[in-house]
């Protein structure tokens, strides 16, 4: 975990966004989803 910051890391976020729509409240992502 870390040798890889644009490869499993982009993969787990985006399954964690998927299964938890209240992350993409996250500072950055243009996305609201209340």
């Amino acid at each position: 975990m870390g040798e890889t910051p644009n490869g499993n890391r982009d993969a787990s976020i985006a399954g964690i966004l998927r299964s938890h729509p209240s992350v993409l409240r996250m500072p950055g992502t243009p996305v609201r989803s209340e």
